[in-house]
C-alpha cells in the first residue's frame, strides 16, 4: 500500500493531468488504484476518470471530498484496500492539502516555468515544512509544462529556483503535449491515445518510474536528464497545446 499526493499551492501546473496519467498507468500495469479528488473548486480528476468507460477502459475507483476532515478519514479507511492511493489536491493551501500531507508517503510537486508559478512556490515550501514534523513523507518536485528546446534557459531558471529550497529537483520532466492533455481528459493512459505520441509516452513513463523508484527507496539522481524535445515539432508549441487539467 502506498499513498501518493499530487500537490502544489499554485494552480495551473498540471496536477490533475499528472494524477490521471499516474492512475491510468498503474491500472494498466495491473495494480489496484484509488483516486481521491480533493480539489474543492473543480473535481477535474473525477470528471476525467468518469470518461474511461466511454473510451472502452475499465473504471478506476475515484471519489471527491470537499473538506480535509472527510478526506483524511476516508483515505485512512480505504487506502489499505488498494495498491496505490492517489490524492489530487487543489492549487492552494487548504485543509485538503494538509490532510493529504498528514497521511501521504510521497508528495509529487509539479511546477512550471514562469515567474508567477515560481513566486508561489514559497507558499508550497512553507506548507511542506509545517507538515513534515507530523508525517515524514518523501518529496518529488519535477518540471511540468516545460518549454521547448529553444526556451531551455527558462526551464533551467525554474529548476534552479526550486532547487534553491534545498530539495533536489528530479531530472524527469514533461512538457505540454496534445496527447497528454487529451488522453488525460478521457481518463486513459497516453500510451492508448491515437495518434500515438512516443515522446509523450516516454516522458509520462519516466515520471511514473521515478515515483515508483522513490517509493521503493531505489531512486538515484545520477541519471541523464530527459530531453524535452527531439522531434521537429518541438521547436514551436502546437497552436492547441493548451493544458486544461
Amino acid at each position: 500500500m502506498a499513498i501518493i499526493t499530487i500537490g502544489n499551492t499554485k494552480g495551473g501546473v498540471g496536477k490533475s493531468a499528472v494524477a490521471v496519467q499516474l492512475a491510468a498507468f498503474l491500472t494498466a500495469a495491473g495494480h489496484k488504484v484509488k483516486v481521491f479528488d480533493a480539489d474543492t473548486k473543480q473535481h477535474t480528476a473525477e470528471l476525467a476518470l468518469g470518461q474511461r468507460e466511454a473510451a472502452g477502459f475499465p473504471p478506476i475507483a475515484v471519489s471527491s471530498y470537499k473538506d480535509g476532515k472527510s478526506l483524511l478519514s476516508q483515505v485512512r479507511l480505504q487506502a489499505p484496500d488498494y495498491d496505490y492511493s492517489i490524492i489530487d489536491v487543489g492549487g492552494r493551501d487548504s485543509g485538503g492539502l494538509r490532510a493529504a500531507l498528514g497521511v501521504t508517503d510521497l508528495l509529487v510537486i509539479p511546477f512550471a516555468p514562469g515567474s508567477f508559478e515560481l513566486w508561489a512556490y514559497d507558499d508550497m515550501y512553507q506548507v511542506v515544512q509545517e507538515m513534515l514534523p507530523l508525517n515524514d513523507f518523501k518529496i518529488m518536485p519535477f518540471l511540468n509544462k516545460a518549454h521547448p528546446r529553444n526556451m531551455e534557459a527558462s526551464n533551467a531558471e525554474a529548476i534552479a529556483q526550486v532547487a534553491a529550497y534545498n530539495t533536489p529537483v528530479y531530472p524527469e520532466r514533461m512538457r505540454v503535449r496534445i496527447a497528454v492533455d487529451r488522453a488525460s481528459a478521457r481518463g486513459i493512459p497516453v500510451a492508448a491515445y491515437t495518434p500515438f505520441d512516443a515522446k509523450a509516452q516516454e516522458e509520462v513513463a519516466a515520471v511514473v518510474q521515478a515515483i515508483l523508484d522513490t517509493l521503493a527507496g531505489t531512486y538515484t539522481f545520477d541519471k541523464p536528464q530527459v530531453d524535452v524535445g527531439t522531434h521537429q515539432d518541438d521547436a514551436q508549441p502546437h497552436q492547441d497545446d493548451v493544458e486544461t487539467m
